[in-house]
């Protein structure tokens, strides 16, 4: 068993490599707009009491790392355009991980399917702030992925253009369990104090649909996966 599960991991690294597929942006928004595209439509917020999500229009969500500061010159991050805005979520409490700001994808998944999930977290605040970007299957209320710590204290004031930006991006392959289900985009604050609001600019969601012959390989390696599993109960017992 263990020799036919390596070999067929070896022949889907292979599979995927030789055969490429399209990705498509299923989600996308620089928050830009009061509705419809680009704007914070679909976004709610979850838990804690008195929270909320809202637009917020604060200059903070770019900035340039090159000298002199603020010439234009450097590398801009988030979405590129100063103060065009950015997904707020105001917390509500003061109890750490039990708020967040979700989004429900809409759409199917195949097997093998590439979701990477990307954007730019920052703090427009003048406290301290910390939350994770999260990937939830919210049929299983599995959590399926989280990028690191985002978020810290903000940077000198809206005309110098340093305040930090974090960028984060989160990828996953669907797997057999994740099929029909809906899956979600989080962001999950991360502090004890009611101040510390969660900034976020230029978020996407991308789906790749995984290459035909590999897909089916998926399914036999799972197939597989699940028959040794009972093969071994069966020995125990």
């Amino acid at each position: 068993m263990k020799k036919i599960q390596i070999s067929l991991s070896f022949l889907l690294y292979a599979v995927c490599v030789d055969i490429a597929s399209a990705a498509t942006v299923i989600y996308s928004s620089n928050f830009s707009q009061g509705s419809g595209a680009n704007s914070i439509d679909g976004w709610a917020y979850n838990g804690g009491v008195g929270g909320s999500v809202f637009r917020s229009t604060t200059a903070y969500d770019n900035f340039d790392l090159a000298a002199p500061v603020g010439d234009g010159s450097g590398p801009y991050r988030g979405d590129g355009v100063k103060g065009d805005g950015a997904l707020a979520g105001n917390t509500g409490d003061s109890v750490a991980g039990n708020e967040y700001w979700s989004f429900a994808l809409t759409g199917s998944y195949g097997l093998g399917d590439s979701i990477s999930f990307s954007g730019t977290g920052f703090n427009a605040n003048s406290s301290f702030n910390s939350f994770y970007a999260v990937l939830y299957n919210l049929t299983d209320d599995t959590e399926l992925a989280r990028s690191g710590a985002l978020g810290g204290s903000r940077a000198g004031l809206v005309g110098d253009d340093v305040n930090p930006m974090y960028d984060f991006s989160l990828d996953y392959f669907v797997g057999l369990t994740d099929l029909a289900d809906t899956l979600e985009i989080r962001f999950l604050e991360n502090h004890n104090n009611a101040a510390r609001d969660v900034y976020v600019d230029n978020v996407s969601v991308t789906l790749t649909p995984a290459p035909e012959p590999a897909r089916g390989l998926l399914l036999a390696y799972g197939i597989l996966a699940v028959l040794g599993r009972r093969r071994r109960t069966s020995k125990q017992e």
